[in-house]
């Protein structure tokens, strides 16, 4: 069952990244989604560097129960880094297995084109770039952990961002803790999905990392967010 629903999400996760920022219906609505995706996309370039984590609410059932756990509106999280020529890239662990994608891909993915930027605090150094470049490059092409267990040798896209920062840095970003701990800080979490998905017997001591803790991880700070207008934001947040 598992290994069916496995194919079904790489095969839904295939469809919904063919275009950059997709447009689902032709109608005057979709049209000014799509523009105003590309729009925020073309205010954060200027603010992006290398290393930035960027969250999206991916368009999957699949990836919209995990973030139910925490009761936060992210499902998805990728490390952004320039490419051969000079463009945005972002690596993640995706299904079936991790890799690089366009950042506007990578935004298209996400319900309403929304996404999020955060920096580690303070800043990384050239030195620091190389080094979590290098523990990125290391860990792609490696298979999806569908029982997100961070203790696998397997990855989910959560689990590959703190392991590379905790590389790179000596810092990890988020917190890893068990799934009893995190279910018992949402009560509202959907635990008969996942008491399904586990055949019937949730992994309570199994130890995970969110992207909800690393929404809000200490050590890091917002660089953009494309929920709130630009007159809005907080001028210091970005010269950071």
């Amino acid at each position: 069952m598992k290994a069916l629903l496995i194919l079904l999400m790489t095969l839904s996760v295939g469809c919904t990244s063919a275009g950059t920022i997709p447009v689902m219906r032709t109608d005057g609505v979709a049209r000014g989604r799509q523009d105003t995706a590309a729009g925020n996309l073309r205010q954060a370039l200027p603010l992006l560097r290398e290393g930035d984590i960027i969250f999206i609410c991916f368009k999957h059932a699949l990836y919209r129960r995990i973030a139910e756990i925490s009761g936060s509106w992210e499902s998805h999280v990728g490390i952004l880094f320039r490419d051969s020529d000079g463009g945005w890239m972002v690596a993640a662990s995706t299904i079936p297995v991790s890799k690089t994608t366009s950042l506007q891909r990578f935004v298209g993915r996400s319900e309403n084109g929304r996404f999020l930027v955060r920096r580690l605090r303070g800043g990384l150094s050239p030195d620091a770039v190389t080094r979590l470049r290098a523990a990125s490059d290391h860990r792609m092409g490696v298979m999806y952990d569908t029982g997100f267990r961070y203790d696998s040798p397997r990855q989910y896209c959560s689990k590959l961002v703190f392991d590379c920062y905790l590389e790179a840095t000596g810092q990890g970003v988020g917190k890893v803790e068990t799934f009893r701990e995190m279910l018992a800080e949402n009560p509202g979490a959907p635990v008969d999905f996942w008491r399904r998905w586990f055949f019937g017997r949730i992994p309570w001591e199994r130890r995970c990392v969110t992207t909800t803790s690393q929404l809000h991880a200490a050590n890091m700070i917002t660089v953009f967010d494309s929920e709130i207008p630009a007159s809005a934001a907080d001028p210091k947040a970005r010269k950071r």
